[in-house]
């Protein structure tokens, strides 16, 4: 069976504190999100309205590593998109410690529990960035940063009263277009390939092995746009 599901979303960050170490408290929340599914049992278009302007507070470490995820605002009977659609829009650039130039290369590794139809999964990141050069995208100068990496899911959820055990793993490719000068990223364009098996459990046991594919693309707004 055969499933196509496209998002499209508008992020909204805030910053709400900036402290003495230059670890910053941002405010992320939805201003608009929308989800087509096509697949032989349904062809639907959502507004997800109970996702709109609920709140995830996240402080991020001067270099661009996460330190801490906070969600603000919990989003109820909002099936898998809850938790996932909520911590999905977080996403930072990440820089080493020490200096760089074009064409060194930076390791980063992160771990986050996503809470999702009652239940939790552990998502792990690796990832491997390399500076290639400068670029102007956008009418930004930016810096062009590569990114290579894997990631692994492990948990489980409930799905009409039976435990639902996933497993996966994938591989990502991407690259962003990162202003130095204002320390946002300009564009982002990804991709992912990823394996996944669920298995039931009880009476109706049953392996559902999944194949899926990601591309993303995520555009910074300018205010007079």
């Amino acid at each position: 069976m055969k499933m196509t599901n496209v998002s499209d979303m508008t992020v909204r960050i805030e910053i709400e504190n900036v402290d003495k170490d230059g670890a910053t408290a941002m405010i992320i929340s939805l201003d608009s999100a929308k989800n087509v599914i096509k697949s032989p049992m349904m062809d639907s278009t959502m507004i997800l309205d109970k996702l709109i302007g609920k709140k995830t507070r996240i402080i991020v470490a001067k270099l661009g590593n996460i330190l801490k995820r906070e969600v603000i605002d919990t989003v109820k009977d909002e099936g898998m998109m809850g938790g996932a659609g909520q911590r999905s829009t977080t996403k930072i650039a990440e820089f080493p410690e020490k200096a760089i130039k074009f064409g060194d290369k930076w390791k980063s590794m992160d771990v986050d529990t996503i809470e999702s139809m009652g239940g939790k999964i552990i998502h792990t990141t690796d990832m491997e960035y390399t500076l290639v050069r400068k670029d102007k995208k956008q009418e930004h100068d930016c810096l062009k940063i590569d990114y290579t990496g894997t990631t692994s899911d492990t948990g489980k959820m409930m799905m009409g009263g039976m435990e639902l055990f996933v497993e996966g793993s994938g591989k990502v490719k991407g690259t962003m277009y990162f202003d130095l000068k204002l320390g946002l990223i300009v564009l982002d364009e990804s991709s992912i390939e990823n394996e996944q098996t669920m298995a039931v459990t009880g009476q109706q046991s049953m392996t559902i092995p999944m194949s899926v594919s990601t591309k993303s693309t995520r555009t910074l707004l300018e205010n007079n746009k």
